[in-house]
C-alpha cells in the first residue's frame, strides 16, 4: 500500500498549484472535461484506490483511458487501444474509398488506398 500512497503528495501539490492559479490568474477549470488517469505499475494486483479530488468545487473523473490529441492514453501503459482505433480509422477510410470511388479502375483505387495507408 506504501507504494500506492507515495504519489499522494504529487497529487496534492497538482491540486494546490492548480487552486492557486485560479485565484491568481481568474481562470476556470471545466473539470467536465478534464480527466484523471492513474498509471499503474502491470505488475500491481493492488486495487484501485478512489481519489475523488476536486478542482473548483467539482469533482474530476478517474478514467481507464482517455482520448488526448488524437491518440488513446490507457492506465495500463500500452498502445493497444490506441492500435486498434488507428486500424478502425484506417478500415473505415478504405471502406469510404470503395464506397465513393467504385466506378474508377483497379489502378486508381490502389493508389488511393497506398495514400490512406502511408499518410
Amino acid at each position: 500500500m506504501q507504494m500506492m500512497l507515495s504519489y499522494w503528495p504529487h497529487l496534492l501539490m497538482l491540486c494546490v498549484k492548480c487552486c492557486g492559479c485560479v485565484t491568481t490568474l481568474q481562470v476556470k477549470f471545466n473539470a467536465n472535461n478534464s480527466k484523471c488517469i492513474v498509471l499503474k505499475p502491470c505488475c500491481s494486483h493492488l486495487p484501485a484506490m478512489n481519489l475523488g479530488f476536486h478542482i473548483g468545487g467539482n469533482e474530476i473523473e478517474i478514467v481507464d483511458e482517455w482520448p488526448h490529441l488524437g491518440h488513446i492514453i490507457t492506465n495500463r501503459c500500452d498502445d493497444d487501444a490506441d492500435i486498434m482505433n488507428r486500424r478502425n480509422c484506417m478500415v473505415a477510410e478504405m471502406n469510404n474509398v470503395l464506397r465513393y470511388f467504385g466506378k474508377l479502375s483497379a489502378l486508381t483505387k490502389l493508389k488511393l488506398m497506398n495514400l490512406i495507408v502511408w499518410s
